[in-house]
């Protein structure tokens, strides 16, 4: 899997995008979750997928989605935005962001590499 991470500065806002160049082992890119708006634009970045996630919310491909029943989407780029803070702290803040996303994804990759265990009990 390989990450690409890009950072930008627009007036007070600091941006942190971040894309999946290579996403296997994963079944797709899209593993970034938003809230979704119902509209044609999406809501807040919550965080990088789990298993259950990536097949219980639907991909938002810029097209609106009923809220009901779909509170969340996937999408195939995280943005981030860090405003209202001095230039020392948006790059601080930029640099976690990073490492959460990485950290995020790493998790996902390793549910997905991991065998699913079954243990066998015996209730008497």
């Amino acid at each position: 899997m390989k990450l690409q991470l890009t950072t930008q500065v627009s007036g007070s806002t600091l941006q942190v995008v971040g894309s999946l160049l290579d996403y296997t082992p994963l079944p797709s890119p899209n593993v970034f979750i938003y809230q979704n708006t119902g509209t044609t634009t999406l809501g807040l970045y919550m965080g990088v997928a789990n298993m259950q996630e990536m097949t219980a919310y639907q991909v938002w491909t810029g097209t609106a989605i009923p809220i009901f029943a779909n509170s969340y989407v996937l999408s195939n780029t995280a943005v981030v935005n860090i405003v209202s803070m001095t230039p020392m702290q948006q790059q601080q803040a930029a640099q976690q962001v990073a490492q959460i996303i990485q950290q995020e994804l790493e998790a996902l990759v390793l549910a997905y590499t991991t065998p699913a265990q079954t243990n066998v009990v015996d209730i008497t």
